[in-house]
């Protein structure tokens, strides 16, 4: 089964970081096509989730959540050098039975976007718990207008990968939850990480 990519919204994103991850009621769209449908991945005895047709292993929770409902310890946000860097932690710890994690590229990451869904634009089936923060206008007084769901990917924008002489600003791709769309992201703005590897 060919799986389809959103290459919508292609934008700078900047996330609002604020102390409470928020979990809005998903809703989605029966008339729409799953885009990672629950039969084309196996979830493993240890608590892994493996895609069929791309052959990646993946981990069910954002870092910093567990359990089978990702429901316990708390989503951990971070700008793009610490979520390159949190993966050496993950592949150091003893507990892990894999040592050989990575953050995934952008191609990779679009792969598990349910596009049937949004808020989040993900199977709670298989990556429940995907983590939303709260975004916030700046008119008066301060009011929710989104969400953000911000996952970092491993891939550099081509534009302004490193830092741009006018801005100072240096670009990533990641992808919103909220509704599937790929984004450039400022380098310094947080987002969440979910680790993949090479299965089996």
């Amino acid at each position: 089964m060919m799986k389809t990519m959103n290459l919508g919204l292609i934008g700078l994103f900047v996330v609002a970081t604020f102390s409470a991850n928020i979990f809005a009621a998903q809703t989605c769209d029966g008339s729409v096509a799953s885009t990672t449908p629950t039969t084309v991945f196996t979830v493993n005895a240890d608590g892994t989730v493996s895609d069929d047709f791309t052959g990646l292993m993946w981990k069910p929770c954002v870092q910093g959540l567990s359990g089978s409902q990702c429901a316990t310890g708390t989503a951990q946000l971070y700008i793009w050098q610490t979520a390159l860097q949190a993966v050496a932690t993950v592949n150091a710890d003893p507990a892990e039975p894999y040592n050989d994690w990575r953050l995934p590229n952008i191609k990779e990451l679009a792969a598990i976007v349910e596009m049937q869904c949004h808020s989040p634009a993900s199977n709670l089936t298989l990556f429940p718990a995907t983590p939303m923060i709260a975004n916030y206008n700046t008119a008066e007084p301060q009011q929710v207008t989104v969400y953000d769901s911000m996952l970092w990917s491993s891939t550099p924008s081509s534009i302004y990968g490193a830092a741009a002489s006018s801005t100072g600003r240096a670009l990533a791709w990641g992808i919103n939850f909220i509704d599937g769309a790929i984004v450039r992201a400022d380098k310094n703005s947080s987002g969440f990480v979910r680790l993949v590897r090479d299965g089996p």
